[in-house]
């Protein structure tokens, strides 16, 4: 128990404090001053830092969770100004250079009859390329492939089991990735990892590409875009993405948990039966059996 003439600790401070000024003022008071502007700035960072948590985009955001049919397009605006934008951050640069991983899985179905690349997902601005090697024609053949950005860019080739990835690089336009055999009417994973001027893309988990280009990956600002042009005969599922390369154990994790087959749009959107409309409609305004007001005007 303290007595009158034990000081408490919060007077000891206190009296330790106006000794402290009292001695030696200037040093004194600089130090101090010092210690509240430190205190200060740890104060404020704290506070960024919360706020950022629950205001800033996140690094990893998930574009869609649930299935959209292959040939139901959809856009992801970019644009942060946009309460509904779903930002993609760029790389979280590391010591080693760019990192960035995308995840998506994919349900193929037979496309005998294409004739035209068709259309999963990129991330660039959605114009075709009118021809790729033939620049100067006035009409040339459209390819079904966006061009100039695909950060990244995936497709299916036409007519066969086969995608292609493409991957602007600084120094190249379009790094081309083919992936073949690709299981039809099955759910795959597909993940695409870059670190610096490599690229994995993994197939269920495994590694299945490994490619080194000369420069690293350029990424843009644009919309990232899903089915452009009618997509593709199937299905997509969970488009994610992380501003790192994940690791060995989330990229099992994501296979593990499989896909989500939850249709992730309005199912009267995906209605498109015709044979909605009653007669009525039809004969709105003519004065006759079906439109009785129309007939006492």
């Amino acid at each position: 128990m303290l007595t009158d003439s034990e000081p408490s600790s919060g007077s000891s401070v206190a009296a330790g404090v106006r000794d402290f000024l009292e001695t030696n003022s200037l040093i004194a008071k600089f130090a101090f001053i010092m210690l509240v502007v430190l205190i200060f700035v740890i104060i404020l960072r704290m506070c960024m830092a919360v706020l950022s948590a629950y205001f800033a985009p996140t690094g990893t955001p998930r574009l869609f969770n649930g299935m959209v049919p292959g040939n139901f397009g959809m856009v992801f605006d970019q644009n942060p100004a946009d309460k509904d934008a779903i930002t993609i951050i760029r790389s979280k640069d590391q010591r080693g250079g760019i990192e960035f991983t995308w995840s998506v899985w994919i349900y193929l179905e037979t496309d005998v009859g294409s004739t035209t690349f068709k259309h999963i997902f990129s991330k660039g601005n959605p114009n075709e390329y009118a021809s790729k090697y033939t620049p100067n024609q006035s009409d040339p053949t459209k390819t079904g492939l966006m061009f100039p950005n695909n950060a990244p860019g995936l497709y299916v080739y036409p007519g066969e089991n086969k995608l292609l990835l493409i991957m602007n690089t600084f120094s190249n336009i379009d790094e081309e990735v083919e992936i073949d055999n690709m299981p039809m009417n099955k759910w795959v994973n597909l993940i695409i990892r870059v670190k610096d001027k490599n690229l994995d893309i993994f197939i269920n988990g495994i590694v299945t590409k490994n490619v080194q280009f000369s420069t690293p990956p350029r990424q843009n600002y644009e919309n990232v875009n899903l089915h452009l042009n009618g997509g593709y005969k199937g299905f997509t599922s969970n488009l994610w993405y992380y501003n790192y390369a994940l690791g060995t154990n989330a990229i099992n994790s994501i296979v593990y948990w499989g896909p989500n087959t939850k249709l992730a749009v309005d199912n009267s959107m995906l209605d498109k039966n015709t044979d909605y409309l009653s007669s009525k409609w039809y004969f709105g305004g003519q004065g006759d059996m079906f439109n009785p007001v129309g007939a006492s005007k």
